[in-house]
C-alpha cells in the first residue's frame, strides 16, 4: 500500500513490484539488489547505477521531481497563479495534480529553470538525450 506524507509526496518502499520485468532490465543480481536498497536511501546513487543498464529512474515522477525543487515550485506557483497563502507542496500535489501533468506547464518550468536547479533525473535525461542525438 502506498502512503502519502503530509507534504503530499509519496512514501515509497524500496522493493520492486514487477519481479518478472526487472531481471530482464537489470540483469545483474548484485547490482539489482544494491539499486533496490538505494531507491529510498540514496536516490542519486541509485540513478548512477541504473544508467549502466540504460535505465533512468526518477525519485518520484516527472512532475513530483519538479515540485521537490524550490525554484521549480516557485515557477509553478507563478504559472498557475496560486496565491501566497496556498503555496505548499501538499496543495500542489493534491489540488493541482492534473495541471502539473500538462505539457505546457512542464515545458514552461523546464525552460525557465536554471540548469543547476533541475532535479538530478532531469539533468541525466537531458544528458542522455544529447548522447543519443550525437
Amino acid at each position: 500500500m502506498l502512503t502519502i506524507y503530509t507534504n503530499g509526496f509519496f512514501n515509497y518502499r524500496n522493493t520492486y513490484h514487477n519481479e518478472q520485468l526487472i531481471p530482464e532490465i537489470i540483469d545483474n543480481q548484485i547490482k539489482r539488489t544494491q539499486i533496490e536498497g538505494l531507491l529510498t536511501s540514496n536516490h542519486s546513487r541509485a540513478l548512477d547505477l541504473t544508467l549502466e543498464f540504460d535505465v533512468l529512474c526518477m525519485k518520484y515522477n516527472m512532475e513530483m521531481d519538479l515540485v521537490a525543487s524550490t525554484t521549480a515550485r516557485n515557477l509553478i506557483y507563478q504559472k498557475l497563479n496560486i496565491p501566497e497563502a496556498d503555496r505548499n507542496t501538499n496543495n500542489l500535489l493534491t489540488n493541482f495534480e492534473g495541471s502539473l501533468k500538462k505539457l505546457d506547464l512542464l515545458l514552461y518550468v523546464i525552460t525557465n529553470l536554471p540548469h543547476q536547479n533541475l532535479p538530478n533525473s532531469y539533468k541525466r535525461l537531458i544528458k542522455r538525450f544529447k548522447e543519443i542525438i550525437k
